[in-house]
């Protein structure tokens, strides 16, 4: 399974609060895994956890150290985190760390898509 992470926001705290430290920010991310698709040209890539993960970078140096988390923001996710990190809020020290965590979500949310009003999983390439 191919997993990627595509950057969607930087919450940059230290152009909207003022201060002299140039990594005061968040950045998020979304996930994406390789699937298998009838025009994979287009696009193979397919978004998992829509609505229901938060995937951040810490840049603050002072906070923790730089580090990426994972939080849960739905019951369904926070309930598949406690089962596999016992917790809904998880931090990892490097960026492969946290795709392999996010390896571990992907069978209790797979990706799935609708064709003729029926829903079928997508295999992973």
């Amino acid at each position: 399974m191919e997993v990627k992470l595509v950057k969607s926001y930087r919450h940059n705290y230290n152009h909207e609060f003022g201060g002299d430290d140039p990594e005061w920010y968040y950045d998020d991310f979304c996930a994406e895994v390789k699937v298998i698709k009838e025009n994979p040209e287009w696009n193979p890539w397919e978004r998992l956890f829509r609505c229901s993960l938060h995937i951040r970078y810490n840049g603050h140096s002072f906070a923790n150290g730089h580090h990426w988390s994972l939080s849960g923001w739905s019951d369904r996710m926070d309930e598949a985190m406690v089962k596999i990190f016992g917790d809904s809020f998880v931090t990892f020290s490097s960026r492969k760390s946290l795709i392999d965590g996010i390896k571990k979500l992907v069978p209790f949310f797979p990706p799935v898509h609708y064709k003729n009003g029926k829903e079928l999983k997508y295999e992973f390439a």
